[in-house]
């Protein structure tokens, strides 16, 4: 039985990868990443605190992350792929 993994969160990631610096870290002692990782019919939810760790995930991989704004702190939802992208379009 395959396991769907539904979170919710903001997805403008453009603006979070570019002002949140969170792509310049390699630990994230603060506001570490969650990741939902399925297995068979369980869902562990896993807390990243390493880039390395992110990275060593598969691209479909759902994470979370939250992310403290002006005003209020919200929670950006986005997979290992994207964050991937992210560190490759910085390196660019």
């Amino acid at each position: 039985m395959a396991v769907q993994i539904i979170t919710s969160g903001r997805t403008d990631l453009d603006d979070f990868f570019g002002l949140s610096g969170v792509l310049g870290w390699t630990k994230f002692p603060q506001r570490p990443f969650l990741a939902f990782l399925a297995e068979g019919d369980t869902v562990t939810v896993r807390v990243i605190e390493k880039s390395v760790e992110i990275l060593a995930l598969s691209d479909d991989t759902p994470l979370m992350v939250q992310w403290a704004g002006e005003w209020r702190s919200d929670f950006m939802r986005l997979t290992v792929g994207d964050y991937r992208a992210a560190l490759q379009a910085k390196s660019i």
